[in-house]
């Protein structure tokens, strides 16, 4: 199959053309194509580097490509929002999820400096110990927030 780039040529066009030099023509075309992601196909972003199902990550990663088809395609208004609010939802959890992790690679390391401090302390818990295990829980909650 062809791909059409903004010099818009099919096969068809190319019927005076011999077969070897039409795959040259076609290969040419087609690195070209996928070499440059700004190239408009149809007036819109060629979408050759981005998978064929859409979900939030996808979204989120093309928005500029998903608002250039659905403006292709005479979306409303309100579909074009939705996708810009998709995408902006999305990154609000990528954030959380990895202040969540965070948090949760924090309280990890508390709790196993309490283990090893009570381990040396013979299981009595000193001040140190205390004060360690309170960060420890609130980190814990932080990462309980972040969920």
């Amino acid at each position: 199959a062809a791909v059409r780039s903004a010099s818009a040529f099919s096969i068809r066009s190319l019927h005076h053309v011999s077969a070897p030099q039409q795959i040259s023509l076609l290969r040419h075309f087609s690195t070209a194509a996928a070499a440059d992601s700004d190239t408009l196909i149809n007036n819109r972003i060629s979408r050759a580097p981005v998978p064929s199902s859409l979900d939030a990550r996808t979204l989120s990663d093309n928005l500029d490509l998903v608002l250039s088809h659905l403006r292709s395609r005479r979306a409303s208004d309100e579909a074009l929002d939705a996708a810009k609010t998709i995408s902006t939802l999305n990154l609000d959890r990528v954030a959380l999820i990895k202040e969540r992790d965070e948090a949760l690679q924090q309280r990890n390391e508390l709790s196993a400096k309490v283990g090893m401090l009570m381990r040396e302390s013979k299981g009595e818990e000193t001040e140190e110990i205390i004060g360690i295990k309170a960060e420890a829980t609130t980190v814990g909650e932080t990462a309980a927030g972040a969920e």
